[in-house]
């Protein structure tokens, strides 16, 4: 219920999925699953984050991951869930830290979604929650790419919420990435 109320919040945003419709109820033994069909949405991920970042107040994914997220005709972007292990913030880890969970955990998610992206494999190997409050990863030597994409994956993938940047900082880092073709100016 929550996620179809943060889709209405969001209907008529241009980044944003318009129509929602009810899918087939999954039982899951003592849970049901409830699905939702959206239409394909071609839109940058970076500028979907932007629009629920951007929210009063403003809205976190949550879950974003590569299995969140499919390539042409086909893509499903589930909102406000739970998170995924390997794409868990440290500020999620460990909750005596008594630091603030919110937006910049999506931030820290598309870092390891930039990482697994480039790299072909998880940030944070065996999803290792040490290695996660560390901050303990490694930029592999090949592929080799610029060293604005090899930082801003750093700058995302800070342990520290406050010492990431925000979804704009982001957004404009990404769109200096692209061909001039492909940018995207809103």
């Amino acid at each position: 219920m929550k996620e179809i109320s943060v889709m209405k919040s969001l209907r008529g945003h241009p980044q944003c999925c318009h129509s929602l419709c009810p899918g087939p109820i999954m039982d899951m033994g003592r849970t049901k699953e409830a699905l939702l069909v959206m239409e394909f949405c071609d839109k940058d991920v970076c500028t979907a984050v932007f629009a629920m970042h951007t929210q009063s107040p403003p809205i976190a994914h949550r879950d974003l991951k590569a299995e969140n997220l499919l390539l042409g005709s086909r893509m499903d972007y589930g909102i406000v869930k739970h998170t995924t292990p390997a794409y868990r913030a440290p500020e999620m880890w460990d909750l005596f830290r008594r630091e603030l969970i919110n937006e910049k955990v999506d931030i820290w998610a598309l870092g390891c979604l930039l990482f697994r992206i480039c790299y072909f494999k998880s940030a944070f190997d065996g999803e290792s929650k040490l290695q996660i409050l560390n901050g303990n990863y490694r930029i592999p030597e090949l592929p080799k790419y610029s060293s604005s994409l090899t930082d801003l994956i750093r700058d995302m993938l800070q342990a520290s919420p406050d010492d990431r940047p925000d979804i704009t900082q982001v957004w404009f880092r990404v769109n200096e990435q692209l061909p001039v073709v492909y940018r995207v100016f809103t």
